[in-house]
């Protein structure tokens, strides 16, 4: 559903659950069990790799950039597939 529906325009936010030691978003600790939602704005190499704006950078601003534009897209299905998504 990512590729067509941010294809088509379709906005996309995903609620994170980043389990401590598991897989994180780019820059958020990793020893932290954390819940978050963050907007997914785009894909790359046909859904491989997907972009994302995330507002942490205002929780920990040294480490977590504003905008992500090639995160694993099976690392991220991983980390909201938890909690889910909505368009």
């Amino acid at each position: 559903h990512l590729e067509l529906d941010i294809w088509a325009g379709y906005p996309m936010v995903a609620d994170a659950w980043e389990v401590a030691g598991g897989p994180h978003l780019t820059g958020h600790p990793a020893n932290l069990t954390i819940f978050h939602w963050f907007t997914i704005i785009g894909y790359r190499n046909n859904g491989a790799y997907t972009s994302y704006e995330d507002s942490a950078t205002s929780v920990w601003p040294k480490t977590v950039p504003a905008y992500t534009l090639s995160f694993n897209s099976a690392t991220l299905v991983e980390i909201i597939g938890g909690r889910g998504y909505v368009w």
